[in-house]
C-alpha cells in the first residue's frame, strides 16, 4: 500500500505534484477559505491587492501560501483544501485531537497522512469504512495495484464520476434527480460530490442528496440553522445535521424522531456516546431499518413490511428495505390522502 508512515511535508503537494486529489494543496481555495485568518497573522502580502479574491493565486503566491499553511495555517485548525475537513476531523476522532494537542502532529491532516488515511474518514460527508464495506471490489490488494491510497482516494478519482455512495446521506442519482439530464454529463465528469460541495460553497440553494433527509424540513423545524447558515457558520442544513455538537437533538425529516428511537433502546445512548454512532438515526440506517424498529411513533414498519403491497415490492427490489419504501412509496400514498395514510401508517401503541 501506500507508505502511511510519510510525513506530511511530503505528501502534501502543489497541483500537478500528486495524483491524490485530497492531498493536492489548492491554493485559490486555501486563500479564498482563510483571508481574513491569513491577513491577521501578517502576511497579507500574499493576500495583497495585487491578487483579488475572486482571481487564482500566482505560481509564485501558491508556493508561499502552502508554506504558511504547514508553518501556521494546520497548526490553528485550517484545512488544506475542501477535501479534507479539519474541524470535523477533530471533533469526530478525538483520540486525534488528543495527540495533536500533544504535539506529536501538527494536524489532524497530518496526522491521517502518517496513520490513519485507510481507517478515518477524512470529510464529513465521506464513511471510509462504509464505502469499502458497500464496494467488496476495493480490497486493498485492488488499492495498492492500482496506486490507490485509501477508499476516498478512488471516490474522488473514481467512484464519485461512477456515482458510488460514499456517505448514508449522498446519494448520486437522488442529487443528480435535481438537475437537467442535459446537464448530468457535466457535473458527472468532475464528480458529482465535487460538484456538490463546489455549490454548498457558493451559498446556492440546497438540493436534497438522499431520501433519508429532508433540508427544506429541517430549516423550518430547526429555523436557528437557517440563522446559523446565513450568517457563515454553516454550509447548509446537512452540514449542520452531520458536524453539530448536539447531534441526538435533531431529527433528520418527519418520518424518524431521535427521542422515540432512543427511547425504546436505552443502552443504545451509553453506545453514542462512546461514539461508536453519530446518533441514534445513523444506528437506524445501518442496523435499525433491517431490524423493523420503529423510527417514530406513528410508525410501526413491522406491521407495514408485512403488508401484501409492500412485501411485494421489497421482493421485487422497488426498494432496499421497509423504512425507504415508506419514504418513497407508501408515504406518497399513489394517490392516497393525509387522512388515509396516517390510518394506513399509524397503530395502537403495544404494536410499536
Amino acid at each position: 500500500m501506500w507508505p502511511l508512515d510519510l510525513p506530511v511535508r511530503n505528501v502534501l503537494k502543489l497541483p500537478g505534484e500528486t495524483l491524490i486529489p485530497w492531498a493536492v494543496f489548492d491554493a485559490a481555495w486555501y486563500q479564498r477559505t482563510y483571508r481574513d485568518a491569513i491577513e491577521e497573522r501578517d502576511a497579507g502580502h500574499i493576500c495583497s491587492e495585487q491578487w483579488p479574491e475572486h482571481e487564482s493565486p500566482s505560481s509564485e503566491a501558491s508556493v508561499e501560501l502552502l508554506q504558511y499553511y504547514l508553518e501556521i495555517g494546520q497548526k490553528i485548525g485550517h484545512s488544506p483544501n475542501r477535501f479534507f475537513d479539519e474541524t470535523w476531523h477533530l471533533t469526530a476522532y478525538p483520540q486525534i485531537a488528543r495527540t495533536v494537542a500533544e504535539g506529536r502532529y501538527s494536524s489532524a491532516f497530518d496526522a491521517c497522512c502518517r496513520c490513519g488515511s485507510i481507517d478515518r474518514s477524512a470529510h464529513w460527508l465521506f464513511d471510509e469504512l462504509a464505502y469499502r464495506g458497500r464496494y467488496s471490489d476495493l480490497t486493498n490488494e485492488v488499492l495498492e495495484r492500482s496506486n490507490l491510497a485509501n477508499g476516498y482516494d478512488h471516490y474522488l478519482r473514481h467512484g464519485a464520476g461512477e456515482d458510488r455512495i460514499g456517505h448514508l446521506l449522498f446519494d448520486p442519482a437522488i442529487y443528480l434527480a435535481n438537475f437537467n439530464a442535459a446537464d448530468v454529463p457535466a457535473i458527472r465528469s468532475p464528480g458529482t460530490f465535487q460538484h456538490y460541495l463546489n455549490r454548498i460553497e457558493s451559498g446556492e440553494p440546497e438540493l436534497r442528496t438522499s431520501i433519508y433527509f429532508d433540508p427544506s424540513w429541517y430549516l423550518r423545524r430547526y429555523p436557528e440553522v437557517a440563522e446559523g447558515i446565513a450568517a457563515g457558520r454553516w454550509r447548509c442544513a446537512l452540514h449542520h445535521y452531520l458536524c453539530n455538537n448536539r447531534p441526538t437533538e435533531f431529527d433528520p425529516l418527519p418520518s424518524f424522531s431521535e427521542d422515540h428511537y432512543l427511547s425504546r433502546a436505552p443502552g443504545l445512548r451509553e453506545v453514542i456516546k462512546s461514539r461508536h454512532f453519530r446518533n441514534g438515526y445513523i444506528h437506524f440506517l445501518k442496523f435499525g431499518a433491517k431490524e423493523l424498529r420503529s423510527p417514530a411513533a406513528s410508525i410501526d414498519l413491522r406491521w407495514y413490511a408485512e403488508q401484501p403491497a409492500v412485501r411485494s415490492d421489497l421482493e421485487k427490489g422497488r426498494a432496499p428495505n421497509a423504512f425507504a419504501h415508506w419514504l418513497t412509496i407508501g408515504r406518497s400514498g399513489e394517490g392516497a390522502s393525509a387522512t388515509l395514510e396516517a390510518q394506513r401508517i399509524t397503530v395502537p401503541s403495544a404494536r410499536l
